[in-house]
């Protein structure tokens, strides 16, 4: 299998460090790609950002062979409109994370950067096939850029906020990624990785479009 993770900013703000240690999940037999687009933003935090990167995905879909497509933001940009025009697997992490989130457990903490993070969430929890009231959301108080100046601190933000927060938590950006299997030992609660979710959910569909044809 084929895998493709398109992060959607400019090859300029590139991060394939993101996929560090992620395909150590992943299936033997699992191939996955780090694609990014020719140009775009360093985060996708506005409306015309989000409709960029959409356009830019969707030129490279067209372009590229894949079993399965990850679009490496939270917020799922363009996801279901890109389903529908591309006939392939697709997802995006927060449609991964909130089902396995929420096949683990009935509610779930969902940890966003800051508050604008928190309303985006909150809004998109409302197209989703979940009930919102499942949806808990905690806030570190930190951009985009600030989590990607320090790691280290975002981590221990994460370690607080997480707390007292519910039995799954979920990290509300892929930036929050890779450092989930140390943080679930010292809190003892499930972490559900976004990038790592991502891979291992389209593996199980690519499963089922083999074995079932669905």
């Amino acid at each position: 299998m084929k895998i493709a993770y398109i992060d959607p900013v400019g090859k300029e703000h590139a991060l394939e460090s993101l996929l560090d240690g992620v395909k150590s999940y992943a299936r033997k037999s699992t191939v996955i790609d780090y694609l990014t687009l020719d140009s775009g933003a360093v985060t996708l935090e506005n409306e015309e950002d989000e409709l960029k990167a959409i356009e830019g995905m969707d030129r490279l879909i067209d372009s590229t062979d894949y079993d399965a497509y990850i679009i490496g933001c939270f917020y799922d940009p363009g996801l279901k409109e890109m389903r529908e025009k591309h006939s392939v697997i697709m997802t995006g992490p927060f449609e991964a994370t909130s089902h396995i989130g929420f096949m683990l457990d009935d509610q779930a903490t969902i940890i966003a950067g800051n508050e604008d993070h928190t309303r985006r969430i909150s809004i998109q929890t409302f197209d989703s096939v979940f009930e919102s009231s499942k949806f808990k959301t905690k806030s570190l108080g930190m951009s985009v850029e600030d989590m990607l100046m320090d790691p280290d601190k975002t981590e221990g933000k994460m370690i607080h906020t997480c707390k007292d927060a519910g039995r799954i938590i979920i990290p509300g950006c892929t930036i929050e990624s890779g450092r989930f299997e140390n943080m679930q030992k010292l809190i003892n609660k499930k972490i559900i990785d976004p990038i790592v979710a991502s891979v291992k959910y389209v593996e199980f569909l690519y499963e089922l479009k083999m074995t079932c044809k669905w």
